[in-house]
């Protein structure tokens, strides 16, 4: 099978590279490859590195440049150029299976299909993207814009020969949204996974950067890892973190972050002492090495609607790397997965909850907890395990 991964983005994330290169590459273990065509308003530079990224995988990499001034303008005709694009392309290399992952990509994909008869699609629904734009964009449910991505959700769930979504709950929710005869069993869950080789539990990192911290075997070391913007509720971690400091003083908290000034100035107004909180941004390649000196893995994140769809990326490498995790109830499958002893979720986050996060991570150390998460992230998160299951997808 050859198939083509159609995305469309403004290049600012490295979910390419980080996330999906390394499970494209591996579909080759199931007799699929794999083709990746990106629409997106980068800039030359960061197309490069996304192209060197490719390469260092193995994969064929195209890129289609929209320029960032005119995208949102544009976008009404990039649909059907990109139909015609797509076709053109899937001939050429004799691309027999097309997999969009979300909106405009599938609008995109559906035209194509339309243009080629027997061009399988493959939706990568990746959550429920008009639901998040309510959300966290403050669009309105019935807005022109609200109705138009869901047209196109129903009409995938109607022409796509398989859909892959993250959590048995978005399943649930597709499944009601196509209504009464809509055949269930084309839809995979697919958990977002990471290497498991990079991803491990490293005990040299962890002596060294321990040591570097000051914290000694038995203090409490807590990560948080990712954007600290409101969505990832900023100031609750950082009370969080407040409260685990006022139990045991030689707790340290460390955030790998770019929005080093959100974080920093929650760590203030929740009276964090600075000199027990490290805040930075590391390269990618290090930050397996933090969660190894780490003891509980923060990932709070805004329980609302679209969440439900989500796996975050963040909870599987804290697992891999043997961390237990904090996190908040209702994202995702997430709940089931740290109920197996792995996690801890808060229903809110008052001062009560926050306090008892706080007390479960200081009473919760150790290496029978970390042998667990280990386990339990090698089950769901790894990089095997979602090959595995793409090639179910898939074939």
């Amino acid at each position: 099978m050859k198939l083509l991964f159609l995305t469309w983005d403004s290049g600012q994330t490295s979910y390419l590279p980080s996330l999906f290169f390394p499970i494209l590459a591996r579909l080759r273990d199931v007799g699929v490859e794999a083709h990746v065509l990106q629409y997106t308003w980068a800039d030359a530079e960061q197309i490069a590195r996304t192209r060197e990224a490719a390469q260092g995988f193995g994969l064929r990499y195209t890129a289609r440049r929209i320029p960032a001034k005119v995208r949102k303008a544009a976008t009404p005709a990039a649909i059907p150029a990109g139909a015609v694009d797509t076709v053109a392309y899937c001939r050429r290399h004799g691309i027999d299976t097309v997999m969009p992952r979300a909106i405009i990509p599938s609008a995109m994909a559906l035209a194509a299909a339309r243009m080629m008869p027997g061009l399988r699609i493959v939706w990568d629904a990746d959550g429920l993207p008009a639901d998040e734009r309510v959300d966290f964009v403050g669009w309105s449910p019935g807005s022109v814009r609200t109705r138009a991505l869901r047209a196109v959700e129903r009409e995938m769930l109607l022409q796509a020969d398989r859909i892959m979504v993250r959590t048995r709950r978005a399943a649930e929710i597709l499944h009601a949204r196509a209504g009464a005869g809509w055949d269930a069993s084309r839809v995979h869950v697919i958990p977002n996974a990471k290497d498991e080789d990079l991803f491990a539990p490293d005990a040299a990192a962890r002596q060294r950067l321990r040591s570097q911290l000051g914290v000694g075997a038995g203090d409490l070391v807590a990560v948080s890892v990712g954007q600290q913007t409101e969505q990832y509720l900023p100031d609750s971690q950082a009370r969080l973190v407040a409260a685990m400091i006022a139990r045991s003083e030689s707790t340290r908290a460390v955030f790998l972050t770019a929005q080093s000034e959100v974080i920093t100035d929650a760590l203030a107004r929740a009276g964090a002492p600075a000199e027990s909180v490290v805040v930075r941004r590391v390269p990618a390649d290090e930050v397996p090495h933090w969660l190894s000196a780490a003891d509980v893995g923060i990932a709070l994140r805004d329980a609302s609607f679209s969440q439900r769809a989500v796996c975050p990326i963040k909870i599987g490498e804290y697992l891999l790397c043997g961390l237990p995790v904090i996190s908040t109830r209702g994202i995702g499958d997430m709940d089931e997965v740290l109920d197996r002893g792995v996690g801890f979720t808060i229903e809110d986050t008052g001062d009560v909850s926050l306090d008892a996060a706080a007390q479960w991570a200081i009473e919760s150390r150790g290496a029978a907890i970390r042998t667990r998460a280990r386990k339990v992230g090698l089950e769901e998160f790894s990089l095997r395990a979602c090959v595995a299951r793409y090639g179910r997808l898939l074939n």
